[in-house]
């Protein structure tokens, strides 16, 4: 089949091949399928592969004149043992990618079936990776700051490619949402805003590269084909941030309960009055070497509840993006039970 076959498909039946691609992820485009020009593409030097070939005569050059250690090698020797023993997670993740035969509607339903499997296999394999890398630095030194050099390069030109900037919003837009309904704070939709910002950024200027690179006839095609690449891309890249901000949201909710939790005194208080909760007080905060001044004593049912407003540095609280400390309060309840209170608001509520 030509690429005018090809393109002449599409045009005709855009509505089955559009609901069919979404189904087809794991499926790469071919040459005789793209109407991006592959004569001006395929020329143009990519200077990201020649720094890496020149990265990679590095590593050759250091491995003849530093060749492993004994204790190097038996690492290396058991790492890959290790890596053949998990070799079954090979297979699977071809499952995961594999959408399977039939009809589009049962190709769709399997991918969405598989869509949180897959974002989960994400987060999973960006883990080992990162495990694997400090692992190998941690072995092999000077090969660590090669494949440094080497992720550098990747990165920075995964940077001058639009379709980064899609997957990078749309997995801002699903960790913002993921952080908010854990944590409920503004910083949340700050970066969903962003996310959203660097997705359509994403997609416009790689639907305008992507006809630029066209030739003259199938530049609309060529946009097209890019956006929906990326649309069929979109979902996996969401939920892989969504389930990585329920994550970090998770950890981070814990830490701040960790921070009140209960402490116990070694005796109960016995005040039964203001004037004697505040000796009380005064006695616990020298006790505890807490800040003596800018603070106040309320008692009520039994429970003394010491507030401070001012010096609030002294209690070394790990700040929070997006919100301002306003208060810390020393809960003191007649049953010896203590425990803190933080007290947070945004930035732009004021007092």
């Amino acid at each position: 089949m030509s690429t005018k076959d090809v393109t002449l498909k599409l045009t005709d039946s855009w509505t089955q091949n559009f609901i069919a691609g979404w189904t087809q992820t794991d499926v790469q485009p071919t040459e005789t399928s793209s109407p991006i020009n592959t004569l001006s593409a395929n020329t143009q030097p990519n200077w990201k592969d020649r720094a890496i070939a020149v990265l990679n005569k590095g590593d050759v050059l250091l491995n003849g004149w530093m060749p492993n250690w004994i204790l190097q090698t038996k690492i290396d020797e058991l790492g890959r043992y290790i890596e053949n023993k998990f070799s079954c997670f090979g297979a699977l993740n071809q499952w995961l990618r594999s959408n399977g035969e039939g009809a589009w509607y049962l190709k769709l339903a399997t991918f969405l079936a598989k869509l949180p499997l897959r974002a989960a296999h994400n987060i999973i394999n960006l883990l080992y990776t990162v495990i694997k890398g400090i692992l190998q630095t941690a072995v092999h030194p000077l090969e660590g700051l090669n494949n440094l050099a080497k992720l550098i390069v990747s990165l920075l030109y995964a940077l001058t490619q639009p379709e980064t900037y899609c997957k990078i919003g749309a997995g801002m837009i699903g960790a913002g949402l993921g952080q908010a309904l854990v944590l409920n704070i503004p910083v949340s939709l700050i970066a969903m805003i962003i996310g959203g910002a660097l997705l359509t950024a994403g997609l416009s200027f790689g639907a305008l590269k992507a006809a630029v690179l066209a030739e003259k006839e199938k530049k609309a095609d060529a946009a097209v084909n890019y956006l929906w690449e990326q649309v069929v891309q979109i979902p996996e890249s969401f939920l892989t941030g969504f389930y990585m901000g329920l994550l970090i949201g998770g950890i981070r909710k814990a830490i701040q309960q960790s921070q009140q939790k209960t402490m116990q005194l070694d005796s109960n208080h016995h005040a039964t009055n203001l004037q004697e909760a505040q000796a009380y007080a005064d006695k616990y905060i020298q006790q505890h070497s807490l800040p003596s001044s800018g603070y106040f004593v309320q008692f009520n049912s039994g429970t003394i509840t010491i507030n401070w407003y001012d010096k609030l540095d002294s209690f070394h609280v790990p700040p929070q993006p997006g919100l301002n400390l306003i208060g810390v309060k020393i809960v003191i309840p007649a049953n010896g039970e203590i425990y803190t209170l933080v007290e947070w608001e945004p930035p732009f509520y004021g007092r």
